[in-house]
């Protein structure tokens, strides 16, 4: 995919209710790097939380002539995510789990994933589902089992059955 395609995909703008600045768009079009960079860190600096995971998602792949970075991707998330982007959240939270740029901290992690879980992102659930699994200690930190649970079921997810057989050892006897 096309850096141009790819860009668009990520902050929205194929969408009609997403109106990017006229020169962002332009430059996305012109694949112009330099531009379309600045922009994203001008706007991140303002504060917007979609150049800010746009600018975390350059970092994370290396795409865009931006140097790959999974310290600077964390860093951007983190921004992204305070501001209640979920997608961050979700992304902070999979950093934090598997010490992705990051010192790992499966605490909060566990607080970034269940964020986001409970905005509804699917995959948010899976990898706190999976976090839970390696690190049941985290439950009860930012959420209870029945938290949880009640998140799993109204997702009509039964994933702690499945999570618990994939991760358990087998047994010895």
């Amino acid at each position: 995919m096309k850096l141009t395609q790819w860009l668009k995909k990520l902050l929205g703008i194929d969408k009609p209710d997403k109106l990017p600045r006229r020169d962002f768009l332009t430059a996305v079009e012109a694949e112009d790097t330099a531009t379309v960079l600045g922009i994203l860190k001008t706007e991140s600096e303002r504060g917007n939380p979609e150049a800010m995971a746009a600018l975390a998602a350059l970092y994370s792949t290396g795409r865009g002539g931006v140097e790959q970075s999974d310290a600077e991707a964390a860093l951007w998330y983190r921004q992204a995510a305070v501001r209640g982007y979920v997608d961050a959240q979700a992304l902070l939270g999979l950093a934090l789990a598997t010490g992705g740029g990051v010192e790992p901290n499966p605490e909060e992690a566990a607080y970034w994933l269940y964020l986001a879980a409970t905005a509804g992102h699917e995959a948010a659930l899976e990898w706190l589902a999976d976090l839970v699994f390696q690190a049941p200690d985290v439950i009860g930190k930012h959420f209870s089992s029945t938290d949880l649970a009640k998140l799993l079921k109204a997702k009509g997810i039964n994933e702690m059955r499945k999570h618990s057989a994939r991760m358990r050892p087998p047994d010895e006897s």
